[in-house]
């Protein structure tokens, strides 16, 4: 039996190699479907955290196996071509030298990936609107107000907004929007986020300043408000990360959950981040705060209680409607009461 192929040993270099690797290579492929649109928690927590590092760890979750299979469809490649190349089969001597340098070929293909999941996924999702909360809240029943604690209200609103109070395009406006959002509420501005990573990664800038802002008074406790635009107006607020909040992670979203409107709505807000000298302070926002206790009463109706005093309807087990002045429903267990 002829042994000479056999033992006739492959005489191969690492670069030569490497050499035979795709210049250009993609790992992770992302179809036109996936997107982070169920996923606006995870981005939450990007810009308060300033830092895209939550997101990373999860695209390493969802895609490593993507990653793993492509580098495997290399590898096979590779094994052809040294084949091809040699034109002799070497039993086995084509797997032994490519575990051999095993190390050095996924290091290669990592440095020659040019794919880019991040930018993938955020391009396939749609507009995430956001607000800047302002800290400053409206105060409710404006039904009741008297004409002078209306002008008071509104002059406040200008001065947080840095309207000159000898300015009276929009004082029509805003006091429109005071009687609409009768339950009061924050006041907040309302603007799409074309660039995440920009709002994630720019700490380095103290303002964020807003031109032509759609401004809003919501109530997210109970889900009500109105809104209004200031047309031609420039207005900036310190960039507090905690401030600038996702609408959908709100129980009460004032876009989709209490108007239903489309994310565009508040197009018309243009924004951008800068460094100013003198920084107008600002209250921190206590949507965080909001969104734990949220949490933590879904967290009691789970566990087959309830809680006084939580106006959601959805999380009292044992609600009962009593048509006797004043009519409304009635929950058994822990007293809250909804009038009609």
């Amino acid at each position: 039996m002829d042994t000479s192929i056999e033992s006739k040993e492959m005489d191969i270099s690492l670069q030569e190699i490497l050499d035979l690797l795709p210049k250009h290579i993609e790992l992770t492929y992302v179809d036109y479907r996936d997107n982070l649109n169920d996923h606006q928690e995870l981005l939450q927590e990007c810009i308060t955290k300033q830092s895209l590092d939550s997101l990373y760890e999860k695209v390493g979750e969802w895609y490593t196996d993507y990653e793993w299979e492509s580098m495997s469809e290399l590898k096979k490649e590779l094994h052809n071509d040294i084949e091809r190349l040699y034109e002799e089969t070497y039993e086995g001597e084509i797997d032994d030298t490519l575990e051999k340098y095993n190390d050095e070929i996924n290091d290669v293909c990592w440095n020659r990936d040019e794919s880019d999941v991040i930018k993938d996924l955020l391009r396939n999702t749609s507009d995430l609107v956001a607000f800047y909360d302002t800290g400053f809240y409206v105060e409710s029943e404006s039904w009741t107000w008297t004409r002078k604690e209306m002008i008071s209200e509104r002059e406040r609103i200008k001065r947080i907004f840095h309207i000159d109070r000898k300015n009276h395009n929009y004082d029509r406006r805003i006091e429109i929007m005071l009687s609409q959002a009768s339950y009061g509420g924050r006041i907040v501005v309302y603007f799409l986020i074309d660039d995440l990573k920009e709002i994630c990664e720019n700490s380095d800038k103290n303002t964020i300043q807003f031109h032509n802002p759609m401004i809003a008074v919501i109530d997210t406790f109970n889900g009500s408000g109105d809104n209004t635009d200031l047309e031609n107006h420039t207005c900036d607020f310190k960039f507090l990360p905690d401030n600038i909040v996702l609408d959908k992670t709100i129980k009460y979203s004032y876009t989709f959950d209490v108007c239903g409107m489309y994310a565009n709505w508040c197009e018309c807000t243009s924004y951008k981040l800068v460094n100013v000298e003198k920084v107008k302070r600002v209250r921190q926002s206590t949507v965080s705060q909001e969104k734990e206790r949220e949490k933590e009463l879904d967290k009691i109706y789970k566990s087959g209680k309830c809680s006084s005093m939580d106006m959601d309807m959805r999380r009292h087990h044992k609600k009962v409607y009593i048509n006797d002045f004043p009519c409304g429903t009635h929950c058994l267990d822990c007293g809250t009461f909804w009038i009609d």
